[in-house]
C-alpha cells in the first residue's frame, strides 16, 4: 500500500496541469455549496432573531387567566425550561392635571424582562429590576412633558367603576366613570417603552417587575412557556393546561396560543398539519434542490477529475498486470482525489466567507431599512464543518465513480488505453441535416462528436445541471414576483386609512379623506362580528346537497353544534350612504328603503365557497348559497361571537334582499359566514346598544380609495389629513403601490442575491467544460494529423471544430430548455398563473445571455485546442503515444 501512495503522489507532482484543473474544480464548486450553507444560515438565523425580536422566545402560552395557586405545579413539571409570567392589569391613578387619568400597569418576572419582546421597546433609562420600578409608555412623556425618567411618585391604585359596576381595566373610556381607591403604592419611572395605544383608552401602558415571593394564590396570571424541547410543545401545553384546571371553549379547545412562527422555524408544527400537502412539497423541493446541487457538482468534478484519472491510464494498466488488486486501484484513485481536494476544501471556506460577506453587502445595501435584522455572515464552525461535508460527499460521490469505473478495467485494456485512445466509431451515419447545412465538415464534426460521446457526456450534463439551476432560479423569482403582483392587483382600492376611534365618527375627516386630490371613489365602512342560530332546516338544498354544516371542517371554521342545528358567525356591514346606494344600483334595489327602514333592514349576501381549496381562481372562488333566507324576514341575532363575549344582547334586523355579490370593500370574509350589508346610519343605531367597552370595535373605520396616485403620495396625503384630526397612535395609513414597491424592493435584493450565485454557478459549469474540451481536443491530436495527412487544409479543419463546438454548446442548452420550461408550467400551474403571465415573468435576456456565455466558453475552448494542434507537424502527431 505504501508503493501505492509513493506512486500516487509522484503522478500529482508530474501532472501539475490536470491535478491543477482538479483543484480548481473542486475549489469552485465547494466555494458555492459552502455560500449557499452560510446564505441559507444566515437567513435563517435573522429569521429567528426577528421572530424572537418582535414576539418574544417562549413557546406556548396559557392565555387564560391561571391562579397563583398553580404555579408550582406548572414550574415543577419537568419538560417546563423556563416561565415568564405576566401579573393581573392594575389600574393607577394619576395626579390630577396629566393628560389621561390612569397608568395601566402589569408586573412581570425577571424571566419575562430577559426573554419577550418589550425589552426591545426601551428607548430610555433601563428595564424595572426590583418591586416598584416601573418603565412607561413614550406616549406619557409626549403628553406629560413635567415627568422625567427618575421621578418617584406615589399613586392610587384600584378599580374604574360605573354605576357601581367594576369596570374591565382593558376597557375604552367610558363617560361617568369614576374610580374606586383600594390601595397605594410608591412607584420608580426607570425606563421609556416604544409601546402606545389609542387614546380610546384613558391610560398608558406601564410595565412594572414581579417578584416570586410576591404572587398570591389568588392572583390571576399570564404564563408564558419555554419547554426544554420545543417539539413537545403541542403535547405538553394542552396536558399542563388540563392539570392546571382549564375548561375546553365551544370547539372543544383550551385557550391557548402557540409561537407558531417560531416553532416552524425549526420544523416544529402541529400534528395535524404536519404532513400536510404543501409542507411536503416545501421540504420535498428543498431537499431535491439539495440533491441536485451534490449530484451537479459531483458531475462537474467527476467529469474532471477522469481526465486526470485517464492520465494515467496505462500506469493503472502496469500496476494491475505486476499484481496490483481492483482494492489497490480504487484506494489510488480515492487518495489522489481526496489529496487534491483537501486544499481546495478548507481554501473554499475562507473564499465562500468573502463571497457571501460580498454578496450580504450588496443585499444589505438594496433592501435598506426595510432588513431590522442584521444578517451575520461570521465564521461559525458548525456552518463551516456542514458546508466542507456537503463539498466532501460531492467529491466523494464523483471520485468514487471514477475510482470503481477504473478499478473494473482488465490489465489489457488499461495498458491498450481504452478510456481514452482505442474508442471504436460506430457505423458512420447520412447526418443529411448537417450536410445539407454544413456540407461534409459538418457531417464529420457530428460524427466525431458521436464517437467521443462519452468523453463529453460529463461536461454535458453538467452544463445541463449548471444551466436548469441557473436559469430555473432566475426563472421562479420572475414567476413569484409576478404572482404576487397579480395577488395586489385584484385589490380594486389602491389606499387606505384605518381610523381607530371609539366615538362618533368625525364626518369632516372622513370628508377630506373621500375629497382628497386624485381620489377617484372611495368607500367608508365600519364592520363588526355576531352569532347565529341557524336550525338545520336552514340549510339551503344546495348546501346540504354537499354536506351541510355537518360536513364542514369545525377545526378551520367558525360552526359548532347548537341546540337542533348550528351557531355560526356573520359580519354586520355599514357602508356610508352613497357606497351603499351604489351597491344597491348594482343589485337593482331601491336605496331609499334601507336608508329610510323604521327598523334597521340590510342585505343578505348569502354566499358560501364549496371548493375553497381548489387550485383554478374559478373553482376556489365559485359560491353557492348555503341558507334559506327570506326577504322581508326578521332575524334575531347576538352580540356574543364568541364564548368570551361578555353579552347576552339581541338584536333584529330585517333582510330586505337576498344575493351572492359582495360590496367592492376588499375584504377576505371567512368561509360559512353571513354577511349583512346595511347603511351606516342603520349600522351605528345597531351597535349603540352593543358593550360600550366593545366600541372600538365596533366603530372603528375603514375608508377605503381608489386614486390616480402613486403610493409614496397617497400615503403623505393621508398621513397628513390625519394627523390633524387624531394621533399617531389613532389611525393609520396603506396603498397597495408601497406594499409593490416593498416587494419589488425585496425581490430585487433576492434577484441580487441569485444572480452572484448564479455567476459563480456559470463559471463552475463552463470552466469544467472547458477543461474537458482542451483535454480532449490534446489527446486527439493523432485524428486530427490523419485527416491533415488526407488533405483537410486549415480552413477545413478550422470549420469542422467550429462546427463540433457549435453542436456541442447547444446540446446542454437544448437539453435543459424542456426542463426548465417542465419546471415553471408546474410553478405556473400551481399559482394558477395564465399562459401570458407566465410567459411575461420569464428572464428571457438572463437565460439567453448565459447561453452566450456558453457558446462563447466552447468557442474559445475549441479556438484553444486548434491552436495547440496546429503547432506541431504531422509527423510528430503521427508518433505521438496520445491516441
Amino acid at each position: 500500500m505504501k508503493l501505492m501512495t509513493e506512486i500516487t503522489w509522484e503522478h500529482i507532482k508530474k501532472n501539475r496541469r490536470s491535478s491543477l484543473a482538479v483543484m480548481t474544480a473542486v475549489l469552485l464548486s465547494a466555494t458555492l455549496l459552502c455560500s449557499i450553507c452560510i446564505f441559507a444560515h444566515a437567513f435563517w438565523s435573522a429569521s429567528v432573531e426577528m421572530t424572537r425580536y418582535n414576539g418574544g422566545d417562549w413557546h406556548g402560552e396559557l392565555f387564560d387567566n391561571t391562579p397563583g395557586e398553580m404555579l408550582p405545579y406548572i414550574e415543577g413539571n419537568p419538560n417546563v425550561e423556563s416561565v415568564m409570567i405576566k401579573g393581573a392589569w392594575q389600574a393607577v391613578q394619576l395626579p390630577e392635571g396629566t393628560a389621561m387619568p390612569y397608568l395601566f400597569l402589569r408586573d412581570t418576572n425577571e424571566a419575562y424582562w430577559r426573554n419577550m419582546s418589550e425589552q426591545h421597546t426601551l428607548m430610555e433609562g433601563r428595564l424595572p429590576e426590583r418591586t416598584g420600578e416601573i418603565a412607561v409608555s413614550k406616549l406619557f412623556f409626549d403628553r406629560n412633558p413635567d415627568y422625567h425618567i427618575g421621578d418617584t411618585l406615589t399613586l392610587a391604585k384600584g378599580q374604574r367603576m360605573l354605576d357601581d359596576e367594576i369596570l374591565s381595566i382593558q376597557s375604552i373610556r367610558l363617560e361617568g366613570e369614576t374610580f374606586r381607591q383600594t390601595a397605594e403604592e410608591t412607584f420608580t419611572i426607570v425606563g421609556k417603552l416604544d409601546l402606545t395605544t389609542t387614546t380610546a383608552y384613558p391610560g398608558y401602558y406601564a410595565l412594572g417587575y414581579l417578584e416570586r415571593e410576591a404572587i398570591a394564590p389568588e392572583d390571576m396570571l399570564t404564563i408564558y412557556l419555554r419547554f426544554h424541547s420545543m417539539r413537545d410543545t403541542y403535547r405538553v401545553l394542552p396536558e399542563i393546561a388540563e392539570a392546571v384546571g382549564y375548561e375546553t371553549d365551544e370547539f372543544g379547545d383550551y385557550a391557548l396560543r402557540y409561537n407558531a412562527a417560531l416553532l416552524g422555524l425549526h420544523g416544529v408544527s402541529d400534528g395535524a398539519t404536519a404532513m400536510s400537502f404543501s409542507r411536503l412539497a416545501i421540504w420535498g423541493m428543498v431537499a431535491l434542490a439539495a440533491l441536485l446541487l451534490i449530484a451537479t457538482f459531483a458531475l462537474i468534478i467527476r467529469s474532471v477529475f477522469s481526465l486526470s484519472a485517464g492520465a494515467r491510464i496505462q500506469q493503472l494498466g502496469m500496476l494491475r498486470s505486476t499484481g496490483a488488486s481492483p482494492g489497490q486501484i480504487r484506494s489510488s484513485i480515492l487518495l489522489e482525489g481526496l489529496t487534491l481536494s483537501a486544499l481546495p476544501l478548507l481554501l473554499a471556506v475562507l473564499l465562500a466567507y468573502v463571497f457571501s460577506q460580498a454578496m450580504g453587502r450588496v443585499y444589505l445595501n438594496i433592501m435598506g431599512d426595510m432588513i431590522h435584522t442584521e444578517l451575520d455572515f461570521g465564521f461559525s464552525v458548525p456552518v463551516a464543518a456542514l458546508g466542507v461535508l456537503v463539498s466532501l460527499a460531492s467529491v466523494l460521490l464523483a471520485v468514487r465513480s471514477t475510482a470503481r469505473k477504473m478499478a473494473r478495467l482488465t490489465p489489457i485494456e488499461a495498458v491498450r488505453g481504452k478510456n481514452s485512445q482505442n474508442l471504436k466509431r460506430k457505423k458512420e451515419r447520412n447526418h443529411r441535416l448537417s450536410k445539407r447545412v454544413f456540407g461534409y465538415p459538418g457531417v464529420l464534426a457530428q460524427d466525431n462528436l458521436r464517437a467521443y460521446q462519452k468523453i463529453y457526456r460529463m461536461p454535458v450534463a453538467a452544463l445541463c445541471l449548471s444551466f436548469v439551476l441557473v436559469a430555473g432560479t432566475l426563472c421562479m423569482i420572475g414567476i413569484a414576483r409576478v404572482s404576487n403582483e397579480a395577488a395586489y392587483a385584484e385589490d380594486y382600492f389602491d389606499a387606505q386609512a384605518y381610523l381607530y376611534i371609539a366615538q362618533e365618527r368625525d364626518e369632516n375627516l372622513i370628508h377630506e379623506i373621500r375629497t382628497m386630490e386624485g381620489v377617484q371613489e372611495s368607500v367608508a365602512s365600519s364592520s363588526v362580528g355576531f352569532g347565529m342560530a341557524v336550525p338545520t332546516e336552514m340549510e339551503s338544498e344546495e348546501f346540504s346537497a354537499l354536506g351541510g354544516f355537518a360536513g364542514v371542517d369545525k377545526s378551520k371554521y367558525n360552526v359548532v353544534e347548537h341546540g337542533d342545528g348550528w351557531r355560526i358567525h356573520g359580519t354586520l356591514l355599514g357602508l356610508d350612504a352613497e357606497s351603499f346606494r351604489r351597491y344597491c344600483g348594482s343589485l337593482g334595489l331601491d336605496a331609499g328603503e334601507y336608508l329610510n327602514a323604521e327598523r334597521p333592514m340590510a342585505i343578505a349576501v348569502n354566499a358560501v365557497r364549496p371548493t375553497p381549496d381548489a387550485r383554478k381562481k374559478e373553482d376556489k372562488e365559485r359560491t353557492i348559497p348555503f341558507l334559506r333566507l327570506e326577504e322581508g324576514a326578521v332575524y334575531t341575532l347576538d352580540e356574543q361571537t364568541y364564548a368570551d363575549t361578555k353579552s347576552s344582547h339581541t338584536f333584529d334586523v330585517e333582510v330586505g334582499a337576498v344575493t351572492q355579490e359582495h360590496p367592492v370593500t376588499d375584504a377576505q370574509y371567512s368561509n360559512y359566514r353571513i354577511i349583512l350589508v346595511l347603511p351606516l346610519s342603520q349600522y351605528d343605531k345597531i351597535v349603540e346598544d352593543f358593550l360600550p367597552e366593545r366600541a372600538l370595535l365596533y366603530r372603528r373605520t375603514n375608508v377605503l380609495l381608489k386614486t390616480t396616485l402613486d403610493g409614496i403620495t397617497a400615503e403623505e396625503r393621508l398621513d397628513r389629513i390625519c394627523e390633524a384630526y387624531l394621533g399617531s397612535e389613532d389611525f393609520g395609513t396603506y396603498s397597495r403601490d408601497g406594499e409593490l414597491k416593498a416587494q419589488q424592493t425585496s425581490n430585487t435584493g433576492l434577484l441580487a442575491m441569485a444572480s452572484g450565485i448564479a455567476l459563480v454557478f456559470a463559471l463552475i459549469g463552463i470552466s469544467n467544460a472547458f477543461s474537458t474540451v482542451s483535454g480532449n481536443l490534446a489527446m486527439r491530436r493523432r485524428d486530427f494529423a490523419m485527416l491533415r495527412s488526407a488533405g483537410l487544409d486549415d480552413a477545413g479543419f478550422g470549420r469542422v471544430l467550429f462546427i463540433e463546438g457549435l453542436f456541442f454548446s447547444l446540446r446542454p442548452i437544448l437539453l435543459a430548455v424542456p426542463l426548465i420550461g417542465l419546471l415553471c408550467a408546474l410553478f405556473g400551474y400551481l399559482l394558477d398563473l395564465p399562459l401570458a403571465s407566465l410567459l411575461g415573468a420569464l428572464p428571457f435576456g438572463a437565460i439567453l445571455l448565459y447561453a452566450a456565455g456558453i457558446l462563447l466558453a466552447m468557442g474559445l475552448a475549441y479556438l484553444y485546442g486548434a491552436r495547440n494542434i496546429r503547432k506541431g507537424t504531422i509527423v510528430d502527431a503521427l508518433r505521438s503515444g496520445l491516441v
